[in-house]
């Protein structure tokens, strides 16, 4: 029997059938679900079947997280430098994500590694899969000098990023130069989505039971109005943050914001460079000192820090008890790109708690959140501001959504709420149960095809 028809019986009428819907609609999703790493994105045509052969030997060249840390595939070896490896390296691994050309010199490897470098026998991998950094002509120039220093054609590099546009970016930048051989092989990888759902492949069912329980008896009339949580201070975020404040709306949600140093956050001096964003920034600059002395709060566990130290628990979505006590979520991304660029795991953290989000990010975010498989909450938002191109304009589109939530009747919120439970209750399902699986078996499985691909000389896997 379906694990939601077991408890169908303790949950109200529409949760229990939102839940059994859910379970059939996730299981038929995931039938049909294929990735792209070139796109970073869905495709309607199956991958081809895995390629085989000899795992592929990569050779870590430093210290430093990288993808393979939660691939679990047995088609790669990892090795690091000085260990004994079975075969040649196909890979070098370099994990930092801006390199200055001098660092070249600095790589201790074997000088036969060296040697088939230059050769194009074994081919480069730069692991940027952490972050979404831009392409911009000085990023393009510190690379183009650091394989000039170390002697490698950039048709033998594949490079890892979270942004989806960088392809494109790099190849028109080429263009512009006047570059006729090809660049380095571009790749889509979002690191912290796939720890994310590694962390939880093998409890999703029993997390989501448990918190579909939570979900079913949250009350009508509800302590505050939103959760908002932002650990890192960020441009973006700040200015979102400190808008909340102006607005007498500090005190309506749930916010979390970690540590705050005004003197030596770099972050400060970016965050008057948001572009047409700027001068709302410098309007509220005389709040930042109320906000550095709020800093740090923190959501959950009776008002304690949630991740004692460790990094990788920061992805680790909990369900609070302030999701019970609160109607939505604003998702305050790290970027606000003017196109498709990124997400993190932010946004996933409502998802996998039952809450619908609101986001503050770059154009499209919500577009990639649906690509991943999420359905988006037009029920309770008005979602038009996804498109929209401008900052300015999208920013204000988001806070004004807010502030009238903020003011907006409890039974109204209710209703709306009962609007989007069918959405609510099969992202929950989906990313609990059906997406760390997808993760395993689909999206990692064809990004090591493309790696194994390019490693073996076919370029594009």
């Amino acid at each position: 029997m379906p694990a939601a028809s077991l408890q169908s019986a303790a949950l109200p009428g529409h949760i229990a059938e939102a839940a059994a819907e859910a379970e059939v609609e996730a299981r038929r999703q995931a039938d049909g679900f294929h990735w792209n790493p070139v796109t970073g994105l869905t495709t309607p045509t199956p991958a081809p079947p895995r390629r085989q052969g000899r795992p592929l030997t990569v050779l870590a060249a430093e210290d430093g997280s990288s993808l393979f840390d939660w691939l679990d595939d047995d088609r790669v070896k990892v090795f690091g430098v000085g260990q004994a490896t079975p075969a040649p390296p196909d890979l070098v691994l370099l994990t930092r994500t801006e390199i200055p050309a001098e660092d070249a010199r600095g790589l201790t490897l074997p000088d036969e590694v060296w040697r088939r470098l230059r050769s194009g026998e074994t081919k480069l991998l730069l692991d940027a899969s952490s972050e979404g950094s831009r392409h911009t002509p000085e990023r393009a120039e510190k690379w183009r000098r650091f394989m000039a220093a170390a002697g490698l054609d950039p048709a033998n590099a594949v490079y890892l990023t979270q942004d989806r546009a960088f392809r494109t970016d790099h190849l028109a930048h080429r263009r512009a130069t006047g570059e006729a051989r090809p660049g380095f092989e571009v790749l889509v990888h979002d690191r912290f989505i796939q720890s994310l759902c590694a962390d939880i492949h093998d409890n999703g069912e029993a997390v989501f039971e448990r918190r579909l329980g939570a979900y079913a008896v949250a009350p009508a009339v509800r302590e505050r109005r939103f959760i908002c949580l932002n650990n890192t201070f960020r441009a973006l975020r700040a200015v979102l943050l400190l808008s909340l404040m102006r607005d007498g709306l500090w005190d309506r949600g749930y916010i979390s914001v970690g540590k705050i140093d005004l003197q030596r956050n770099r972050m400060l001096k970016r965050m008057w460079g948001l572009g047409p964003l700027k001068p709302l920034a410098e309007e509220l600059a005389p709040l930042l000192d109320r906000l550095e002395a709020l800093s740090p709060t923190y959501v959950g566990l009776g008002g304690k820090e949630p991740w004692h130290g460790s990094a990788r628990r920061m992805v680790v979505p909990m369900m609070f008890e302030e999701y019970g006590q609160s109607w939505f979520t604003i998702v305050t991304e790290t970027d606000g790109s003017e196109r498709l660029h990124r997400i993190t795991e932010k946004p996933f953290k409502p998802l996998l708690c039952f809450h619908p989000f609101i986001l503050m990010g770059s154009v499209g975010s919500l577009r990639l959140v649906r690509e991943f498989g999420f359905k988006t909450f037009g029920g309770f938002f008005d979602e038009a501001y996804d498109e929209e191109t401008d900052l300015k304009a999208r920013f204000e589109m988001v806070l004004d959504q807010i502030v009238r939530l903020c003011a907006a009747e409890e039974a109204e919120l209710a209703r709306r709420s009962d609007a989007v439970a069918g959405q609510v209750v099969f992202n929950a399902r989906w990313g609990l149960t059906q997406l760390p699986r997808l993760f395993r078996e689909r999206i990692n499985p064809v990004l090591v095809d493309h790696l194994i691909g390019f490693a073996r000389g076919a370029r594009g896997g």
